[in-house]
């Protein structure tokens, strides 16, 4: 950045006195070679200027791609250290559960209710095909 505004403060000196060559109505061949020579070095002052600038360009994207990478990692740190801290609260709960009794295996297994399935489905079936008969017995009714 300070390489860039002595470079520009040098390319004004050299316009300046590249006007005052300028402006002096008897130019002798050694002035129009110094006019010569300071349009050359303004140019060649301009195309660094330029290069620079685009380096500085560049150097500012990448720090902007840094600080959000840096960014978006913080917020993953963040994340986690709040799994962590909602992991050990549960691990907190879990730890004051007391046993009471060492789980055994039931005298009497679990098993499904044949006989009280069978007659659920027998009364739910009985229900839906009376329903459908109704609606059939409409349907036909409606027809004719």
């Amino acid at each position: 950045m300070e390489e860039m505004k002595l470079l520009k403060d040098r390319i004004q000196e050299l316009e300046k006195e590249h006007m005052s060559v300028l402006k002096k109505e008897n130019k002798s061949e050694m002035e129009s070679l110094g006019l010569l020579l300071y349009s050359n070095e303004i140019q060649q002052s301009f195309t660094y200027y330029d290069i620079l600038n685009e380096k500085f360009s560049d150097e500012k994207l990448e720090e902007e791609d840094v600080n959000s990478a840096l960014q978006v990692e913080h917020s993953e740190i963040d994340l986690v250290d709040n799994q962590i801290a909602n992991l050990r609260e549960r691990k907190g709960r879990i730890d004051h559960t007391k046993i009471i009794k060492t789980p055994t295996r039931s005298l009497y297994p679990v098993f499904p209710k044949k006989k009280l399935n069978i007659l659920v489905a027998a009364v739910l079936g009985f229900i839906v095909f009376t329903l459908l008969s109704f609606f059939l017995e409409y349907v036909e009714s409606k027809k004719t």
